[in-house]
């Protein structure tokens, strides 16, 4: 697991620098945390870059504008990067339910892997980019608060059974090995080969193109294969998550 920014690859790692940099500029002191996490820190690659950003008080217009600046020079500056960012007030951060968005865009939408995220970021599965450490900070999460997540999560996947991706092939595959292990703090791609050994070989061409899929190296064909396997890969799934 990458423990430092100076670990995570490019161009990952230039934008995240130039995020930070861009916000501090923009709302100074009212920035108390920049937490990256996710895929980015699991690997050498990830499909987006997920980040949480604690402010000490609501933007405001003026500190939206700020904020939407600063995603506009890391665009400009790094095509194809995805930041996933999500904007809580740091007294929100200090309690269980799950925090609004602050920021401008989908602003009062809920963090509802919250718990996941407390999990994660608390067994060390983050880096600190800017300020506070999480710890001390964000309550440790409760099994109950994150059964109920990779349940509610499990029901979202059954919502797409005709665009299946290797994004759901691969939670799917991270709700199981969670409820079972009981082990949150995992990433796509090593719940992928935790579902190898545990189901069986009739999995194995859509859980391989999945991991092919996150790991750059896709084959033709790969999403096709996804796309019309996935309605049998989650009912079978979705049994064993139910049992679980």
């Amino acid at each position: 697991m990458i423990t430092t920014l100076d670990e995570v690859a490019e161009p990952a790692r230039g934008a995240v620098r130039l995020l930070r940099a861009s916000l501090l500029r923009g709302l100074g002191d009212d920035v108390a945390a920049i937490w990256l996490y996710g895929a980015t820190i699991f690997g050498p690659r990830a499909i987006d870059v997920d980040l949480h950003v604690l402010l000490r008080q609501p933007p405001g217009a003026s500190g939206s504008k700020a904020i939407q600046a600063a995603h506009d020079t890391v665009e400009r500056e790094n095509p194809g990067i995805d930041l996933d960012t999500w904007y809580i007030l740091l007294d929100d951060a200090r309690k269980p339910e799950p925090p609004p968005n602050v920021g401008p865009w989908h602003p009062g939408v809920r963090d509802e892997h919250w718990a996941l995220h407390r999990a994660h970021w608390l067994a060390g599965a983050v880096i600190v980019v800017h300020g506070l450490a999480p710890q001390g900070i964000v309550p440790p999460p409760e099994w109950q608060e994150i059964e109920q997540a990779l349940r509610r999560d499990a029901e979202e996947a059954g919502r797409v059974l005709s665009g299946g991706s290797p994004y759901w092939t691969l939670q799917l595959c991270r709700i199981l090995a969670s409820l079972e292990t009981r082990d949150v703090v995992r990433s796509k791609l090593d719940s992928g080969a935790w579902a190898l050994e545990r189901l069986g070989p009739g999995f194995a061409p859509i859980i391989r193109a999945a991991q092919r899929y996150y790991s750059g190296v896709a084959r033709p064909g790969d999403l096709d294969l996804i796309k019309s396997g996935y309605p049998a890969f989650y009912e079978a799934l979705k049994r064993l998550i139910d049992a679980a």
